[in-house]
Parts: C-alpha cells; structure tokens; sequence
C-alpha cells in the first residue's frame, strides 16, 4: 500500500509539471512617449503602477471570452508587468491610463511581431481613457523573454507608450534644392536651437534637434494650457530659411516665416507632428582656422589644427614644403562636418631627413570650392652629423658677405647651399655642379641676427650659424 501511494504521488507530480511546463508569460513595460515616435528611449521614464488587465480572446473578434476570469496587477518600480501561469492561446491586454492620459500615436505594430521596445497601444476608450492592445498568440517554447532568445515560455515584448496633455514638433531638414519642400535626401540638421513661446512671446521652453534633425515639445501636466503657441526656429550658422508654405501637404513643406511659427493651436489629448523646417546654405562664412601647431617628435611631425564656422567644408589637404616656397599634398583629412561646432584633427607626417627644415600648411577646400589655408608652421629637424665632417664659415660676425668652406671630399661635387633666417625660411639656394672649396654668399642686404648656412651632399647636411651685424 505504500508503494502505491508513492507511486500515486510520483504520477501525481510529473503530472503537474508536465501541465506547468505548458503554461506561459505574457507581460511588457509602460513608459513616457515624450516625443510621441512609438519607440522606448533610453531618456524616457516608465510609469509605476498602472493598472493592466488581460483578457483571453481566442476567436479575435475584440470581446473576452467567457469562462475566462480576468486578471489584474500593476506595474512594477519599473514600468514592468507580467501576467503567469497563462494556457496557450490568444489574449489581449488593457492598460488603465487614467485621466487625460494618451496612448502613443505612431503605433508598433501587432504584438506578435515581438518587437522588445515598440508601442503595442492600439485603441484608446476616451471615455474611460483604457488603452487596449490587439490579441496575441502565445505557445509554449516559441517566446521572445527580451534577452535575445526566442524559444521560451515568457513574452515580455507586449508595451505601451502614453503621454499627457498635448505636444507637438516634427523636423529640422537641410533644403538642398531649396523648394520649400522636404523631400527623401534631404538630411536633418542636428543641433538647431526650437523654442516654444505663448502668443505674446513669453519663453515657454527651449530645446536641440537630435541627429536625425528631430525635435519636439511636451506638456505633462497641461502647464502651457490650449491657447496659441509660437515656434522659433534659431537659423545655424551659414544658412537660412527655404520658402515657406509650399504646396498643398502640410506635413512636408517649411512652415516658418522669418523663422516662427506663429498662431499653432494644440487641443488637449492631440499631438501635432506637422510643424517643419528647412534651411539652405545661404552667405557661408569661410571656416575660422583657431589653432594650428606642428611638433618634432622621434623624426616624425605631429600636426594639430582646431577649426569653427565649419560648414560646407569638404576635407582638408595637409600641404608640405621644404623651401618655404613650393608645397606639395601630403596627406588629406575629410572634415567631419560639424555645422559650426569646434572640432579638433591631428596627423602624424613622416620627414625627409636629407632637409634641415620642413614647412607646414593647411588647406581647407569647401564643397563649392572655396578654399582657406592656415598660416606656415615650420619644423627644423635634428641632424647628426658626421664629426669628421664640417663646414666653415668666416667671417663670422659677418657683413657684406659670408665664406663657406666644405670638406674635401665634397670637392667637385654638385653642392647645394641654402641661407636661412632664423624662423625658418629660406632667402637663398645656389647650386654648383662642381664645387670649389670655398663658396661665397653675399650677405650685404641682410638685416642684423642669427641666420643658418646649410650645405647639401647627395642628402647629406652640414649647417653652421653665423651673426649677421
């Protein structure tokens, strides 16, 4: 008799696990829309304890089955609720939004598409103001639990979004064409200042436009009520409004003129995504170069520039010189485009070691082709000499002119000989195909300081500095 008593409960057991093991989750999260877009971001506060109700509706036609009770929570600390223990089949979820509070107007998608942060809110009972999603099917072992995987018993991917009172705003857009008209291309422009005024120009709030050129306004708690609003738009740096108005589709033409939009009324419980934008490149300021530095470190030159008012800006050419005189393209940086904000760049640049002295510029060259180039920055390299050779200058102090001797066995050789002023530039080159011993450079005309005399063997250079008087 025992036995069979722990057989019974053995049975018994499996038996309630077997039917455990087909039951499933169904639960999400309920947060803040500010900017009413239908996607949880990652600056938008979930709402805590809200009341959520489940229904079963397995024939889809929108009215609870009967035999079903219906199940009751809240949502958690964060946002989250969970309905368990759930047979498989079709259910739909309600959300208690209480009192002038809305449902996210740009709607997910069906709840089965498992998207994790989407607004499933499907129709709103403005009487009641109850949220109400469309019916899901659940099955054991094919649900998404947000972590990635798919073949669970827990849907947690059923949400809604929900805002308070009114908003509005839409987009910022760089008008390329300049019609008036936004049209697919046309990026948004990031980091334009909106503000919302009442109808006599008191500030009300003031915000930026995101990467994407979007910006919105949201009234939580109705504090701005359902009179006439103003829109200001703060034109950036190097552009100006397009036309406004045009054509007949509000929601993609350019709304301000001069820069507001003046006389917007926004009931409670709407949201208005039509106030837009556009700006084209208008009297460009030419980009300010703010700091340019060339460093010498372990025969390499780190190159360091700094811009502002950088608009309609296409890349920069990175321009060498070992004269002063004559540059040539060493490298090129594309600009990052960064619509007036500072930014910085740097470059590493490999040296010649047969020059003494290298010369750095920056070129900036703009999309319509106009061009604005730093001022030279120059590097005087390190040179280890050969102790066994040496040049020598006399006299030194100098007056009317210098003598340059050389070793003995540059003698005959091509030489080229260079003087230069003591920030670098070069005042004068002469090259001999077959050198005497002595070379004379006349120093005349030169004003009083310290100057560099610089002879060139196949690579090889030997300096020496004289004093002008």
């Amino acid at each position: 008799m025992k036995a069979i008593t722990i057989c019974l409960i053995t049975v018994l057991s499996l038996f309630i696990s077997s039917a455990n093991a087909q039951n499933v989750n169904l639960g999400g999260q309920v947060w803040w829309d500010f900017n009413d877009n239908g996607v949880k971001e990652s600056n938008e506060p979930v709402t805590q304890w809200y009341g959520v109700s489940l229904y079963q509706d397995n024939d889809e036609d929108g009215i609870a089955d009967a035999g079903f009770t219906t199940l009751y929570l809240s949502t958690d600390a964060l946002g989250n609720y969970m309905f368990t223990n759930l047979a498989a089949g079709k259910y739909f979820v309600k959300l208690d939004a209480g009192y002038s509070h809305y449902k996210t107007t740009v709607y997910g998608g069906h709840p089965d598409n498992n998207v994790i942060n989407d607004n499933n809110g499907f129709v709103q009972n403005l009487a009641t103001m109850n949220v109400t999603s469309q019916t899901i099917t659940l099955a054991p072992g094919t649900e998404p639990d947000g972590t990635g995987a798919t073949n669970t018993n827990t849907n947690k991917t059923l949400n809604f979004g929900t805002w308070k009172a009114n908003g509005l705003g839409d987009m910022v857009w760089l008008d390329n064409n300049g019609n008036g008209t936004y049209e697919v291309g046309e990026p948004g422009l990031p980091n334009v200042t909106v503000t919302l005024k009442d109808a006599i120009g008191n500030t009300l709030e003031t915000t930026t436009t995101d990467a994407q050129g979007k910006y919105s306004f949201y009234d939580p708690m109705g504090y701005y009520g359902v009179n006439d609003y103003k829109v200001v738009f703060g034109a950036p740096i190097g552009y100006i409004p397009t036309l406004s108005n045009m054509g007949a589709d509000d929601d993609n033409d350019s709304d301000p003129i001069n820069g507001v939009i003046s006389s917007i009324n926004v009931p409670m419980g709407q949201w208005n995504h039509s106030f837009d934008a556009g700006f084209k490149p208008g009297s460009i300021l030419p980009i300010k170069f703010t700091s340019f530095t060339a460093l010498l470190k372990n025969d390499k030159v780190d190159l360091k520039w700094t811009t502002a008012n950088e608009i309609n800006v296409d890349r920069f050419i990175v321009e060498k010189s070992f004269d002063g005189k004559t540059f040539t393209n060493a490298a090129i940086v594309f600009s990052r485009g960064a619509n007036g904000i500072s930014s910085i760049y740097e470059l590493t640049d490999n040296l010649n070691n047969n020059y003494t002295v290298a010369y750095y510029r920056i070129r900036s060259m703009d999309f319509d082709g106009k061009t604005t180039v730093t001022e030279i920055r120059s590097v005087k390299m390190d040179t280890k000499q050969d102790e066994s050779l040496k040049i020598n200058t006399y006299p030194n102090p100098v007056i009317n002119e210098v003598n340059i001797t050389i070793p003995d066995s540059w003698v005959k050789q091509k030489i080229i000989y260079q003087l230069i002023n003591a920030t670098g530039v070069v005042l004068k080159t002469i090259q001999t195909n077959n050198s005497l011993q002595k070379q004379t450079i006349n120093t005349n005309n030169l004003p009083a300081g310290m100057y560099i005399i610089t002879a060139n063997y196949q690579g090889k250079v030997l300096q020496q500095r004289i004093i002008k008087q």
